[in-house]
């Protein structure tokens, strides 16, 4: 009988524990990847990198660059309108410990890159400030743009660090699974 007592003990104890979650994406010219990893009373239960650009490098222009970087961002726009009530609920249980985004671009000509970081300020803002209607922040979010007038050049770095109880995971996870559309086609 104490032997369930003290099973029920620890799953009443992992359930109420916090998973961190550390995501670093960058994205410039020649690079595009993703590092997720997740702790566990400060032990890493899962790391992995994701290189998001194709195997064959292709050469892209700046403008190019930005471009691609504005559509990214208004398609996860769409995406999230698309799937509102599932972000919702996973946003709800997510605290952010750490949010830091920085974008530094440059077209080479002035007003194209003037035109741009109005645009980039646009999304980023829009997407932070999403964020922080439906989570909670712990530290204020650290948002910037820098652009470059004279010369071309393109990056964006976005780090954060998440944390979530395993318990309000899960039920998140259900939740969603109720909600999310799926497809009545297979698609082969």
């Amino acid at each position: 009988m104490w032997i369930v007592g003290i099973i029920l003990l620890i799953c009443i104890i992992v359930l109420c524990s916090n998973a961190l979650i550390t995501c670093q994406a960058v994205f410039q010219k020649d690079c595009q990847k993703v590092v997720v990893s997740v702790q566990f009373y400060r032990i890493k239960i899962f790391s992995r990198t994701v290189h998001l650009s194709e195997q064959e490098t292709v050469e892209m222009s700046v403008e190019q660059s930005v471009e691609l970087f504005q559509s990214t961002g208004t398609n996860l726009i769409n995406s999230v309108k698309a799937y509102h009530d599932a972000a919702t609920i996973l946003l709800k249980q997510l605290t952010f410990r750490e949010y830091y985004w920085k974008t530094e671009f440059g077209t080479g000509k002035a007003d194209a890159t003037g035109l741009a970081s109005g645009g980039i300020w646009a999304i980023k803002g829009y997407l932070t400030g999403y964020v922080s209607n439906k989570s909670t922040f712990k530290n204020k979010p650290s948002i910037s743009v820098t652009p470059y007038f004279n010369r071309i050049c393109f990056r964006s770095e976005l780090e954060c660090i998440v944390s979530i109880r395993i318990g309000q995971a899960m039920y998140a996870l259900l939740k969603v699974i109720r909600k999310v559309p799926f497809k009545k086609e297979a698609v082969i």
